[in-house]
């Protein structure tokens, strides 16, 4: 999972705070992205911690025990993750939803895909494809082009290339950048 909240300051603290256990505690007992993120939508509108405040989840689940390893991810209105396949082709995965925290009935859904020896799942927060705003930001062709740039030696390359890319001389930051990449070995 990787996520981003609205705001800054201890409000921003404690949705943080009530997401990550919330997630925590859906994982443990879901195993449907949607469904983990449908849990935490509804602990927040029902405890309205929020205050108007929201967040954005993008939630994996990868099960192992199958064959081919099945992926599956959910959106609550969080940017799609990419996935970079063995050969070097990428594309998104998963399906946009609904910003969490907002209303009761978040449009939540999981969406799965085959992954194989090779393959390279990528997740981020807007951080990553807004690094360059207000005067530029990232489309998914952007994101693509850097992700198929960067080094295929596994996801620590591919992370420090990512970042690299999208900070370009910038020293400071304007936004929070987080990034997970996951790497299927044979």
């Amino acid at each position: 999972m990787i996520g981003d909240v609205s705001g800054k300051g201890a409000e921003a603290a404690s949705v943080t705070a009530l997401a990550r256990y919330t997630l925590r505690t859906a994982a443990a007992r879901r195993r449907s992205p949607a469904a983990i993120l449908s849990w935490l939508n509804e602990a927040m509108v029902d405890q309205d911690v929020a205050r108007g405040r929201y967040c954005t989840v993008a939630c994996a689940h990868v099960d192992l025990a199958r064959s081919p390893v099945r992926l599956t991810v959910a959106c609550g209105g969080h940017p799609l993750p990419v996935l970079r396949r063995a050969d070097g082709s990428v594309e998104q995965v998963g399906a946009y939803g609904t910003l969490l925290g907002l209303a009761m009935d978040a449009a939540l859904h999981d969406r799965s895909t085959d992954l194989h020896p090779g393959d390279t799942l990528v997740l981020y927060t807007d951080g990553l494809t807004e690094a360059q705003a207000p005067r530029s930001m990232w489309d998914f062709r952007e994101l693509e082009a850097a992700v198929r740039r960067a080094p295929v030696d596994g996801p620590l390359g591919l992370v420090e290339s990512l970042v690299a890319s999208a900070l370009g001389e910038r020293t400071r930051q304007r936004d929070d950048l987080a990034l997970l990449a996951l790497k299927l070995t044979g």
